[in-house]
């Protein structure tokens, strides 16, 4: 097998995001680029040089509709409400046919390649039944990765991890059971259906943002298409407002030392 460059990470991932946009546009399905890959698109019109992810957000109807009603020739989706062996509490589209991947944090109980993140987006009330719920969640995830870090523990490197496949899956079989009755749980705790009568969204899933990730829900009443790469994907129009929240002065770049990719946890082969 032949590892991916940065690049070629890069590209492969463009192209599922070129056909979940492409999906979404035929279903009437909103989404919009977040984080890191909205950064991209506004500072750099494409990648982040040394980014090596894609994240995309959908209000929580949309997201649901996605998650089981996705088909790709090319690609599969995975989440915590249709799919027993996913082990995270958002959603992924990922590849399984000409890509596979070694990690220390399996998410994920079968074999699978690059993907992009699809997190879903929930309304809130900014009251104590919002801080209890974060409460919740957050003994939720920790749970969650307490677990996976056991998994981690038990992860061997690469050249052993080849000839311990067999181990690793019956691992991965016991604590993955365990880990999609959390992220159930965490999905069952955070979701409202009712997007756009609220006032307020967050994404809870993977709150690493806090507070800062809380915006005003009318961001999806008026959605561009910002140049990302070669394509036109689906952004918020006022993508100042959501990216000064959680970066600050976004236009400016990090320290070199920073500039690193953020995924060092996993390395992406051709098969």
């Amino acid at each position: 097998m032949k590892l991916l460059s940065l690049r070629e990470l890069q590209l492969f991932s463009l192209d599922i995001l070129k056909d979940v946009h492409q999906f979404c546009v035929d279903n009437g399905i909103r989404y919009s680029l977040a984080y890191g890959t909205l950064l991209g698109a506004v500072r750099h019109q494409g990648f982040i040089p040394w980014d090596d992810d894609i994240d995309i957000v959908m209000p929580r109807p949309d997201y649901e509709l996605f998650c089981l009603k996705y088909q790709s020739s090319k690609y599969r989706v995975s989440s915590p409400q249709y799919d027993n062996n996913c082990c995270i509490p958002f959603a992924r589209v990922f590849d399984d046919k000409v890509t596979t991947v070694f990690t220390q944090v399996p998410w994920h109980r079968n074999t699978f390649g690059v993907w992009i993140d699809v997190f879903p987006l929930d309304g809130v009330e900014l009251n104590q039944s919002f801080e209890e719920k974060f409460v919740t969640i957050s003994s939720l995830l920790i749970q969650l990765k307490s677990l996976r870090y056991a998994i981690r523990k038990l992860s061997f490197k690469e050249p052993f991890l080849l000839n311990c496949k067999t181990i690793l899956r019956k691992i991965l079989t016991i604590n993955g059971r365990r880990s999609n009755q959390i992220v159930r749980a965490i999905d069952n705790t955070i979701k409202s259906e009712s997007f756009d009568n609220y006032v307020y969204f967050t994404q809870l899933v993977c709150p690493d943002d806090g507070l800062n990730d809380v915006h005003l829900t009318d961001l999806f009443s008026s959605i561009i298409d910002l140049p990302f790469e070669d394509s036109l994907f689906h952004a918020f129009s006022r993508y100042d407002e959501y990216l000064t929240k959680l970066f600050g002065n976004y236009m400016e770049l990090p320290p070199e030392n920073e500039r690193v990719p953020k995924q060092t946890y996993v390395r992406f082969y051709w098969k």
